[in-house]
């Protein structure tokens, strides 16, 4: 019986089991297959959040002009987002992941100093996704191809 936090969103059909088959241990796309059923978390398009793409980028035309490989500069006029649904900010691994955002520096020029509060919120994000059935399943392939220990030790798990 597969076991849920209070607020995580229970999947509307039965799940699939997280134990990997033969066929899914020697088939990538079988086994990747597997992961997109066991994702209980995945939001649907439409229904949980929905993307205005805009005019994209820079013309090619501006792009020749200004002889720049990749432009900042957004065509767009309105959000990528056109909405999201407030929600999905319930599941316990989302809301872990939110509080991750804040820790690192954007710019590559400087180094990432993470505080004791920091690094914890990094272990609680990798015990939150390591009770979804997709790492678990992911944890079960990576022990029988005897790289599962890594996935064991929070230690390692934060390192990787």
């Amino acid at each position: 019986m597969q076991l849920y936090h209070m607020n995580r969103v229970k999947p509307k059909y039965d799940m699939p089991s997280t134990d990997p088959t033969e066929e899914e241990l020697g088939d990538v796309k079988l086994a990747c297959s597997k992961l997109w059923d066991l994702d209980i978390n995945r939001l649907t398009p439409g229904a949980d959040y929905k993307l205005n793409v805009g005019g994209g980028k820079l013309s090619q035309q501006k792009w020749l002009l200004s002889r720049h490989i990749w432009s900042k500069e957004d065509a767009a006029e309105a959000h990528l987002f056109e909405f999201v649904d407030e929600r999905i900010w319930n599941k316990d691994t989302f809301r872990a992941f939110m509080r991750l955002l804040d820790n690192y520096e954007a710019s590559t020029q400087v180094y990432d100093r993470l505080s004791s509060s920091e690094v914890r919120e990094s272990y609680e994000f990798l015990e939150e996704i390591m009770e979804e059935p997709v790492m678990q399943y992911v944890h079960k392939v990576t022990d029988h191809n005897s790289c599962g220990i890594l996935l064991q030790v929070p230690k390692l798990r934060h390192t990787i």
